[in-house]
């Protein structure tokens, strides 16, 4: 048997890159639906306060906007959280999609007003936020008539669409 003394040297990128690359591998694997539907149920909440403040900071002009990049990036993380999963069996557009709206309706978290003034007003008051009662229902009606697109954009699994969609808001 020959022995080589030989040294093999690899940058700190390369070496992140192919770590990251198996990572990614381990963490790739498709999951059931239900395990699914459950961790985007215990997303929501979270990405109705980041969406709320980010669209309160859109249609005002206080002293919150100091927040909305903290916000948009709060935002951004759970809808980016969401929209990685991967379905086990039939992992396309519609079937992740009727997974989105199965995980919405075992709450009704986007679909009744009174469930997210629940979920705001806490997080409103916490960072204290005083909005005139007109501005306060539009943002509710607002995110109850952005439900769609919200699914739409975690069903896609499109990193670019979820960012171009926070811009807008």
């Amino acid at each position: 048997m020959k022995r080589f003394n030989k040294k093999i040297t690899i940058s700190e990128e390369k070496l992140h890159q192919i770590v990251m690359q198996e990572v990614h591998k381990l963490f790739e694997y498709a999951r059931p639906r239900n395990e699914i539907i459950e961790r985007i149920s215990s997303y929501l909440p979270q990405i109705i306060e980041n969406w709320c403040l980010v669209h309160a900071c859109s249609i005002t002009n206080t002293n919150i906007n100091q927040c909305k990049n903290h916000w948009k990036t709060e935002l951004r993380t759970h809808l980016m959280k969401s929209a990685t999963f991967k379905l086990k069996g039939k992992n396309d557009y519609k079937s992740r999609y009727s997974m989105i709206t199965q995980a919405e309706s075992k709450d009704e978290l986007l679909s009744d007003i009174k469930q997210i003034d629940f979920i705001i007003s806490e997080k409103f008051s916490i960072e204290n936020i005083n909005l005139d009662e007109n501005i306060y229902q539009q943002i509710l009606n607002d995110l109850i008539n952005n439900k769609e697109n919200i699914f739409d954009i975690i069903a896609s699994m499109n990193k670019e669409k979820i960012i171009e969609y926070i811009n807008n808001i």
